[in-house]
């Protein structure tokens, strides 16, 4: 008996000796077991990430760290590196298990919020046609005998606006005065 019959996993026409048969060879059995293997494992992997309700993670005070990755919208390993490093803290219950508090999230998306807030200098201005009110970042060096790095990490940590025309980079003079004339 010869039935025609279609591969079920290269989907080729091939000559059957049963009615039973499936495949065309051994080869794309085998391949096909696997196949199916490795989407079990996958829909495995995808049940337990299933996405936990966002509304049901709102309404809880403490959270597990799962859930809190989700609400943060980070991976797994970063997660459970913000709590290793502190940034995060959390609640050991038992020796196998850890919540976080909702407080702590906000709190460390508030502290991201400023990070980013103080990364953004307001932009520079045009110079003024006066320009005995500015002071080049060479006279500012050698009149307050400070260095180049520490000059600059002061304009950014007070916030000051340089401007820069051609080469060389111009600060207020009554900018300057506030930070080393206190």
């Amino acid at each position: 008996m010869q039935i025609e019959k279609r591969c079920q996993y290269c989907n080729k026409k091939f000559i059957a000796q049963k009615v039973t048969t499936r495949y065309c060879s051994h080869s794309c059995n085998q391949k096909h077991y696997k196949q199916k293997k490795k989407d079990e494992k996958v829909q495995k992997v995808k049940e337990d990430t299933k996405a936990v309700d966002l509304v049901y993670i709102q309404q809880k005070e403490l959270l597990t760290p799962t859930e809190a990755k989700q609400l943060l919208g980070i991976g797994k390993t970063y997660m459970y590196k913000l709590l290793s490093e502190g940034k995060i803290r959390s609640i050991r219950i038992t020796p196998r298990s850890i919540r976080i508090p909702k407080t702590e999230i906000e709190n460390y998306l508030l502290e991201q919020l400023n990070k980013e807030k103080s990364k953004v200098q307001p932009p520079p201005t045009t110079l003024s046609n006066n320009m005995n009110f500015y002071w080049s970042i060479s006279e500012i060096e050698k009149i307050y005998e400070i260095s180049s790095k520490a000059l600059y990490d002061l304009l950014k940590r007070n916030n000051i606006r340089k401007l820069q025309k051609g080469a060389k980079v111009y600060v207020k003079k009554s900018d300057i005065k506030k930070i080393f004339d206190l």
